[in-house]
């Protein structure tokens, strides 16, 4: 932090810079007195600023005995207008709060968190929501935060890191949502993915609006596109029903031939995760265009056994002739002639005589 000296008798620094304000944030869970996810560290000015933050003192009394809940709540000094990394030690909760207070007007700071998890977030600036920056087709990426407006946030898909811009006055913040992950890869070039209208068409074949999906992510390979698909439910029994139902219409229809994104699709993987990052088992989850029918399979197995077996009789018959020509090198030097009916012997049998020639 610039402008500031260490002094060693008060276990302090003394600062001279303006441009300081107290970052606070904390956990809005259910379990927000009881569960623990200390200690954090804050990072920035290229890693030159380290902050480990631990959670308060218990802050109530049984008689002797203290209740054992701790406000998960964390204040912090930074100087403003620089950009800080939020790294949490335990499980990240699933909604929290953030402000800027004690600074001036035009202050700021950009804040970037890092989730282990790959969990889908909503971002809100005073109670309304905050879209995330698009993915940009011209740029190929998802642009950086222009600082506009409070609330301001775009999602690093590949990293798990959410970014917000955060200002005096302004709270913000953000909740986890039990969402839809989506992995497709369409037999098309990343230039035809963004003069096509994915996420419309998306939205058409599984009948929801376009701003329930999300797309976090794309990749060449023809194009892998990664999306999210969250519920319009209110209670966590219903978005997860809602979902289950959405996950089975993909199957259904690309199982089908009939989920039409524009271009053939080659492979789609579909889960779906809860708020807290665990993945829900559906008993759906990766799909083929087609399903091999069993007789096909009966049929490439009885064709392996015949080679196996055609290749065991070539190799039988290899050896007893590779026997015989041995055997034949070992002899005395004959040549063999055309045999004759031995009118005397067994019949229909045919004996073979030698002839010796000097």
């Amino acid at each position: 932090m610039s402008g500031c000296t260490k002094v060693a008798s008060w276990n302090a620094y003394l600062c001279y810079n303006e441009k300081i304000a107290q970052i606070m944030f904390e956990s809005l869970d259910d379990d927000k007195e009881d569960r623990m996810f200390s200690p954090i560290n804050i990072l920035g000015q290229g890693n030159n600023f380290n902050n480990t933050l631990n959670t308060f003192m218990d802050h109530c009394w049984d008689g002797h005995y203290t209740c054992q809940k701790r406000l998960s709540r964390f204040p912090a000094m930074l100087e403003t207008q620089k950009s800080y990394e939020i790294y949490f030690t335990g499980t990240q909760p699933g909604k929290t709060r953030y402000m800027l207070e004690g600074a001036d007007d035009g202050d700021w700071l950009i804040v970037k968190i890092d989730f282990s998890k790959s969990i889908l977030f909503y971002v809100y600036a005073d109670g309304v929501k905050v879209e995330s920056n698009r993915y940009d087709g011209t740029a190929k990426k998802i642009p950086q935060l222009t600082k506009s407006k409070c609330g301001e946030n775009r999602f690093e898909q590949i990293t798990y890191t959410y970014e917000f811009y955060l200002t005096k006055g302004c709270v913000v913040q953000i909740e986890a949502q039990d969402h839809l992950i989506g992995l497709v890869r369409l037999q098309m070039s990343l230039d035809q993915f963004f003069e096509e209208d994915f996420v419309s068409k998306l939205a058409f074949a599984l009948g929801i609006t376009t701003d329930r999906i999300r797309v976090v992510g794309t990749q060449v390979g023809s194009v892998i596109v990664n999306f999210y698909i969250t519920s319009s439910e209110s209670t966590s029994t219903t978005r997860t029903a809602q979902l289950r139902s959405l996950n089975d219409q993909l199957a259904s229809k690309y199982a089908n031939g009939q989920l039409n994104l524009g271009y053939p699709i080659l492979d789609l993987v579909t889960s779906i995760v809860s708020s807290s990052g665990s993945t829900i088992t559906t008993g759906t989850g990766t799909y083929t265009k087609k399903e091999i029918h069993v007789s096909v399979y009966i049929l490439l197995a009885l064709s392996a056994v015949a080679v196996v077996i055609g290749f065991i009789f070539g190799l039988v018959k290899a050896i007893k002739t590779s026997r015989a020509y041995k055997k034949l090198a070992n002899s005395d030097p004959v040549e063999y002639i055309k045999g004759e009916v031995n009118e005397s012997g067994p019949e229909g049998t045919i004996e073979f005589r030698n002839e010796v020639r000097s």
